[in-house]
């Protein structure tokens, strides 16, 4: 059918603040992406280099439904990472 969506594609989804969700929208506005989902797609190829910050809120979103809790987890380790980082 034309326009209909890849079979081979999953609707992902995540729990953001509207602040975590301003964040990313404008990472991606800032590196000229016009929608979130190509955005995303870019940080978790590697083909978009983000602050850490911005990179655990990223795959946060793309992990959330695909391994369970594996999202939550991520960004935790992350935020852990980021912590360890800005101390050091």
């Amino acid at each position: 059918m034309p326009g209909g969506r890849d079979k081979n594609k999953k609707m992902l989804g995540f729990w953001a603040t509207p602040d975590e969700k301003a964040a990313l929208q404008k990472a991606a506005k800032k590196a000229g992406f016009k929608d979130l989902g190509e955005f995303l797609r870019a940080i978790a190829e590697g083909a978009v280099k983000v602050s850490p910050h911005i990179k655990a809120l990223a795959l946060s979103a793309m992990g959330a439904q695909q391994s369970g809790c594996g999202g939550a987890m991520c960004a935790l380790i992350f935020a852990a990472g980021l912590v360890l980082y800005c101390i050091a």
